[in-house]
């Protein structure tokens, strides 16, 4: 999705989450790592953590999200590692 795409998405969740507490987002396996990247960007949109090991190629391949993980672990007293790929 786009950035404006997910800030919808993130607009939505946020005004729902104003009425319920909680919600839950799922993103749909994408071939490429997109909705890995999708849900980066979404969460960093919502200011949740950005947890998990990222490889090169994905930080490469998803600048947005890239971004996203590195502006979060910038505040992190344990950074986010980001991994070799695997042969």
């Amino acid at each position: 999705y786009s950035k404006n795409e997910l800030q919808e998405f993130a607009d939505t969740a946020s005004a729902v989450r104003q009425l319920v507490g909680k919600v839950y987002a799922y993103t749909n396996n994408h071939f490429s790592a997109k909705s890995v990247a999708n849900a980066v960007e979404l969460k960093d949109l919502l200011r949740e953590p950005v947890e998990g090991d990222y490889s090169k190629e994905f930080m490469s391949r998803y600048p947005d999200a890239a971004e996203a993980i590195r502006r979060r672990d910038s505040h992190r007293t344990h950074p986010v590692r980001v991994s070799e790929p695997r042969p």
